[in-house]
């Protein structure tokens, strides 16, 4: 079965068109040509013409509004459709429906396209078996050829219908499982936003608050309950403020308007004050207090029992819950047995809630550590754990600036990535008198107050940066194994910054971070083991063969020029000799360390074997090549090593080729360039000679 491609798809879909555009007029010229048609026969073709646009603007609408229900009444107003077109040309005008045939086609192939694909089917066979009448089977017509014509358009027109169908579901389920990509992913990155987001002060508030309305609902439901058991006048539960100096209603149910809600009221007297004081229950049969004693109303109310009981957090007084009448001496022993029980249940109630967001706080938190640090282990590289940690961190506490720095493979710190800073301070070097050193030494956390208003004797970076408008700094060493790669995280805040809480789940996260890192270091040695020679320090045969493919098939595609050198160290068999192989190693040590160090960092330096080392320079000409290496050379030429015992110089040889000037091919290219590094040797060593030197 052949394969039908995007491209011939669309040749189909143009060749298609420009045949119904000749057939069209090709029908309509032909019909100018016999003489045009009647009267009536003009009328009814129109007719039958407006009578099909009516029906597909109809069968558009629907189509448009794309529901299932519409789209069933789609199908069928089609298949009606097809059936009133037939009709009309069957018994008003036979002839006519030539000129009417383009319409038709267009017709079948939008069935093919847009119908249940049965009936456009149906619809199909049917348009041919009512041709097959109209040509052929009628005595007077015998038109063989036009019923091959009708037929074979449309089979033309119905597949070229079924290819839109075909492309329009291939794209409905591309977009389909897209969106379910896009879905899932935007799923996966918010849960993972939210539990971090989760952890801020704010939504921990929010939580508590969540909790504390359940342990309202919890409080209404027991005041009721006592309500419609003993059915006294006011049954209240008031909270003990913090201060221990007011108390404020929680919930009650009474029968007066004029309870003092959303009000904190004293403690220092009244019937509630004095069941705080001296943690004891309080039963006022006969009671002829003043107003004062119930300062949980806001005028006088004729109270003559009361009834209340502290409820206990801790074994603190957390609140009071009370019951009063106005008959005298109605609560009894059994009353006093229902509200210490209802206390407990109370007592419970608060303990439930408290333990309800304290769960519900530490699933959060766990939830954020582990998705913290199932983003940050996903990362491989060093550079991209510390900016995935910054941009993790970032949402959550805010901060004006932000940056990391790191020790380098030197031993200097320095700032590897940075957020908010209006200059950029990347690569800043940070100086061993900074705040930042002093942190990492003492491995300590700074955090440090009304930064701005104080003079500052040590910088925080080095002497030559200066950052204003700071009100609190904080930085948080960042502490691994190897002492020589460590850094610090440091956040800098316009304003008050993060609370202590969110502080302490900064330098959670920064621990979490060092395993990372660690990770990243070792990914880091693993690649450095399998890329660079151990001797030398630079790259190995096997990582100069690979970029060396990678560069060459660059130039193909983008038609960019490299170079390759190759080198050789002069007579280094005879240093072997003489002073042993010891001195043989220091020696390709320091080589090839001169040549690293004079190479760019965009350029390739691998030993390519023994004694011999390549370099390829990305867009370097092979006259810009010839002066790197004449360069290079007498860097080495006057360069002294020095060994237990003596010291030395040596020479080397070098030949260049550069693609494509010199060849399209890495084989060629390297055979040009060690025959010219062979002829430099012939010609007397320590010299460059580049390919087209060689006569």
């Amino acid at each position: 079965m052949i394969e039908i491609t995007q491209k011939n798809k669309k040749i189909i879909k143009y060749l298609t068109l420009v045949i119904s555009l000749i057939y069209t007029f090709s029908l309509k010229f032909d019909a100018g040509l016999s003489g045009g048609l009647t009267r009536y026969q003009i009328f009814f073709s129109a007719l039958a013409a407006v009578l099909i646009i009516i029906l597909l603007a109809g069968d558009l609408y629907f189509f448009i509004r794309d529901d299932e229900k519409n789209r069933k009444s789609f199908d069928r107003s089609l298949f009606t459709g097809g059936w009133l077109f037939l009709l009309i040309t069957l018994f008003f005008n036979i002839k006519s429906l030539q000129v009417l045939e383009p319409v038709f086609h267009i017709y079948l192939s939008l069935a093919f396209t847009f119908l249940n694909i049965y009936v456009a089917f149906f619809y199909f066979i049917l348009s041919v078996a009512y041709n097959y009448l109209a040509y052929v089977y009628i005595p007077w017509e015998r038109a063989y050829f036009n019923f091959l014509s009708f037929t074979t358009f449309a089979v033309l027109f119905s597949a070229m219908g079924y290819l839109l169908r075909k492309e329009r579901s291939e794209k409905k389920e591309y977009k389909s499982k897209l969106k379910d990509i896009k879905e899932g992913a935007k799923r996966i990155f918010k849960e993972e936003e939210d539990a971090i987001l989760a952890l801020k002060t704010e939504k921990r508030e929010e939580s508590f608050s969540h909790s504390y309305k359940i342990f309202e609902e919890r409080i209404f439901d027991i005041l009721e309950r006592i309500k419609n058991f003993l059915d006294p006048y006011t049954v209240c539960f008031v909270k003990i403020k913090d201060d221990g100096k007011y108390y404020r209603i929680v919930d009650a149910i009474s029968e007066n308007e004029y309870l003092r809600y959303n009000e904190d009221i004293s403690l220092e007297q009244g019937v509630v004050g004095w069941i705080y004081k001296y943690a004891k229950e309080l039963n006022l049969k006969d009671y002829k207090g003043s107003k004062d004693s119930l300062n949980y109303y806001d005028r006088y109310v004729p109270v003559k029992s009361f009834l209340g009981v502290p409820v206990y957090l801790n074994e603190t007084v957390f609140g009071v819950l009370f019951i009063d009448a106005l008959e005298s001496d109605i609560f009894t022993r059994e009353t006093e047995n229902i509200i210490r029980i209802s206390a407990t249940q109370i007592e419970d109630a608060i303990q439930n809630a408290r333990l309800f967001q304290q769960v519900n706080q530490q699933s959060k938190e766990f939830k954020a550590l582990y998705d913290a640090s199932k983003v940050m282990l996903s990362y491989v590289k060093l550079s991209e754990t510390l900016e995935g940690f910054l941009e993790l961190l970032t949402p959550f506490v805010n901060p004006s600036y932000a940056f990391i720095s790191f020790k380098d493979e030197e031993g200097f710190q320095k700032v590897v990535i940075q957020k908010g800073f209006p200059g950029d301070i990347s690569g800043l070097t940070i100086s061993e008198e900074s705040l930042i050193s002093w942190s990492i030494n003492h491995k300590t956390v700074l955090d440090i107050k009304d930064y701005g208003d104080k003079k500052r004797k040590v910088p925080l970076i080095n002497e030559d940066v200066k950052i204003k408008n700071i009100d609190r700094l904080i930085v948080i060493p960042i502490l691994i194994e190897r002492e020589d790669r460590q850094g610090a995280l440091v956040l800098c805040f316009k304003d008050n910054g993060p609370t202590e809480y969110e502080k302490n789940l900064i330098e959670i996260l920064t621990n979490q971070l060092t395993i990372s890192i660690a990770k990243a270091l070792y990914v880091e040695k693993i690649d450095l083991m399998a890329t660079t020679d151990g001797l030398t320090g630079v790259y190995n045969h096997r990582y100069f063969q690979e970029r060396f493919t990678e560069l060459l098939e660059k130039g193909k595609r983008y038609n960019e020029t490299f170079s390759l050198i190759l080198l050789d160290i002069d007579f280094f068999k005879k240093v072997n000799d003489n002073y042993g192989h010891p001195v043989g190693d220091l020696v390709l040590k320091k080589v090839s360390q001169t040549v690293k160090n004079g190479a760019r960092k965009i350029d390739i330096v691998a030993r390519y074997g023994g004694e011999e080392f390549a370099v390829i320079l990305p867009q370097i000409s092979k006259d810009n090549a010839y002066k790197f290496a004449e360069r290079l050379r007498k860097e080495i030429s006057e360069l002294t090593i020095v060994f237990e015992g003596g010291r030395l110089n040596v020479t080397v040889s070098m030949g260049i080729a550069t693609f494509p000037e010199d060849g399209n091919e890495k084989a060629e290219l390297i055979e040009k360039a060690d025959n010219c590094l062979y002829e430099a040797k012939r010609s007397g060593r320590n010299r460059v000679v580049k390919a087209g030197d060689i006569k």
